[in-house]
């Protein structure tokens, strides 16, 4: 219960940030790199940019983890006697296995 109460102040934290950012883009439909111009200058705006970028770069990562995740498990409940694991070869050590299978996941999300 005690997460919970923490839940509410760090989604506050985030989310009053996003909104304050997103509403420019909204109101005057520019995007984020020509609206930290203002703020930043023109060489100093692609510090937030790059920043950003780092993030998406990151949250994409997380994402096709869980994607090729989701395939790993959907593949081992359509078709429960074929071992994915095994199809890797020996000189591959993985320990939970599901290497092909996360990598079709990773290029479900890629192609996306």
């Amino acid at each position: 219960m005690a997460s919970h109460s923490h839940c509410f102040p760090s989604n506050a934290i985030v989310v009053i940030p996003m909104v304050l950012n997103g509403d420019a883009g909204a109101r005057y439909g520019i995007n984020f790199p020509v609206f930290s111009r203002a703020s930043f200058g023109l060489r100093g705006a692609n510090i937030p940019a790059l920043l950003r970028a780092v993030v998406a770069c990151g949250w994409f990562g997380i994402q096709t983890w869980i994607g090729a995740s989701g395939s790993h498990i959907a593949a081992n409940i359509v078709s429960p006697a074929n071992d994915f694991a095994n199809l890797v070869p020996s000189i591959i050590d993985f320990k939970r296995g599901g290497y092909l299978t996360g990598v079709f996941g990773a290029l479900i999300f890629l192609g996306n």
